[in-house]
């Protein structure tokens, strides 16, 4: 197996996506959001889903991906809905 590395934009549409509710962990704001996300450059990624309500979400819907870092300097990628009409 080789790696290989690809320029991502970003970009994406939710192709599934759950909501957790319980059980909770420390260290996480509830309910969470995982999306499994389509990117533009043809693969797929799971994360977190941000800044959206949980009744919000919705297969096919626009993300953008954003790097999430915590207090510690651990950094992770994450989605937010996209900003629709280009604003």
């Amino acid at each position: 197996m080789e790696w290989d590395v690809l320029a991502a934009s970003g970009k994406g549409t939710v192709a599934s996506y759950t909501v957790l509710y319980h059980p909770q962990f420390p260290g996480y704001e509830y309910p969470l959001i995982i999306v499994l996300v389509d990117l533009a450059e043809g693969t797929r990624i799971t994360a977190e889903l941000k800044d959206c309500d949980p009744d919000a979400v919705d297969f096919g819907m626009a993300v953008t991906a954003f790097i999430h870092e915590d207090d510690d300097g651990f950094r992770i990628p994450m989605f937010r809905p996209a900003v629709q009409g280009g604003k």
